[in-house]
């Protein structure tokens, strides 16, 4: 799975959590404060509530693909 498919899933995955909260346009969460859209594309990153986790890559690589 690349880093596109793995950012879809976590997104699908953030829209049926309770904690997502949809405000001006924006999907962030209510547990951390994130921006949804930017931190499932962010492959070090993972979700506070334990949804999924971190991949391999590290933050910089995750956004110009190192």
């Amino acid at each position: 799975m690349d880093e596109k498919q793995i950012a879809e899933q976590r997104l699908a995955l953030c829209d049926q959590c309770p904690h997502l909260c949809h405000t001006m346009g924006a999907r962030s969460c209510n547990l951390c404060g994130c921006f949804v859209n930017l931190k499932a594309r962010m492959m070090s990153q993972s979700c506070p509530a334990g949804v999924w986790g971190p991949q391999s890559k590290g933050f910089f690589a995750s956004l110009f693909g190192e």
